[in-house]
């Protein structure tokens, strides 16, 4: 092969060569500064929920994180009152340990038969906190 002929391949060998580098270049660049859909699709999964709450017979929306659990919202959107995860006073309702009145809840109008860490709300729970006496 002559020289000429070897120069011609090794000019375009050089050019594709190139040519590739910059479209991957490129790629790269466009990738990193389009919007992340992933991300975005991401934050749509982490929605919230609506919950009505109920204390002495007045209802009340509120939209929570999907996941929470019952004694996580009280205490932080109920400013509820808690002792070793039993909720001792919410709103207008507080426990009475000498009159043995206790707070509960009914989660969908059926009395919880686990504590309220343990009740993870779920959209559209109804809850209701009341006094109970024993």
């Amino acid at each position: 092969m002559k020289t000429t002929q070897k120069q011609f391949f090794a000019i375009i060998a050089t050019g594709l060569v190139l040519i590739i580098l910059a479209i991957g270049l490129y790629m790269g660049f466009a990738s990193k500064h389009q919007p992340n859909n992933q991300a975005n699709n991401n934050a749509a999964k982490v929605s919230t929920l609506k919950v009505t709450v109920i204390i002495d017979q007045q209802a009340k929306s509120y939209q929570v994180t999907k996941g929470i659990n019952l004694l996580d919202f009280a205490t932080k959107q109920l400013a509820a009152k808690d002792n070793n995860g039993l909720i001792t006073a919410v709103g207008s309702l507080h426990q009475d340990e000498t009159a043995k009145a206790y707070i509960l809840f009914k989660v969908n109008g059926k009395v919880s038969s686990v504590g309220a860490n343990d009740v993870v709300l779920k959209d559209g729970d109804k809850v209701e906190f009341y006094i109970e006496k024993y």
